[in-house]
């Protein structure tokens, strides 16, 4: 039976010293390491064994992309030697692309909905003149409807036969 990723990247932590895994935990927490990926809070990997390090690298960046750091860590500790072991052993450490985490994902979608939001919000209304926008809750009509009720006409507020329909707010 052929050794999973994990257990490859824990054969390569066992070849570090302690003071090697110790200076190879901390690059794991600079922000910068790689671009796309993002650190692991220092706080999680201070009192983190061998194992908890691959752990937790593997939860935060999967199997390729803790492939990929560790790979570039060693490179930056002068480690070639294990870098170039991990190579052998770890084919999914050669890719080309490796996709970024699901953190990055959701920081950028919450931007890209942020914008989106902040550039469709307005609209001009008839000819498009500087400054002559309008927010479209200013002009649209709000409105709820919901289950239950009489099902009749209610007097109070335009309705729709089956459901209530109120109104708030708009023009």
């Amino acid at each position: 039976m052929t050794p999973s990723i994990k257990e490859r990247l824990l054969a390569i932590l066992d070849d570090l010293g302690s003071e090697e895994l110790k200076n190879f935990k901390w690059h794991l927490t600079i922000d910068t390491l790689l671009d796309g990926f993002l650190h692991i809070p220092m706080g999680q990997l201070e009192k983190s064994d061998r194992q908890d390090t691959v752990d937790q690298m593997v939860q935060k960046y999967r199997e390729n992309g803790a492939v990929k750091i560790t790979l570039e860590v060693l490179k930056k500790m002068s480690r070639n030697d294990l870098a170039e072991k991990l190579k052998r052993d770890c084919p999914t450490g050669n890719s080309e692309f490796i996709g970024p985490s699901d953190e990055v994902v959701e920081k950028y979608q919450q931007e890209l909905k942020l914008k989106l939001k902040e550039k469709f919000q307005h609209v001009f209304n008839g000819v498009a003149k500087q400054g002559d926008k309008q927010l479209l809750n200013e002009i649209y009509t709000e409105l709820y409807i919901t289950e239950g009720g009489s099902g009749g006409v209610n007097n109070e507020h335009e309705g729709y036969h089956g459901s209530n329909i109120e109104q708030y707010g708009g023009a």
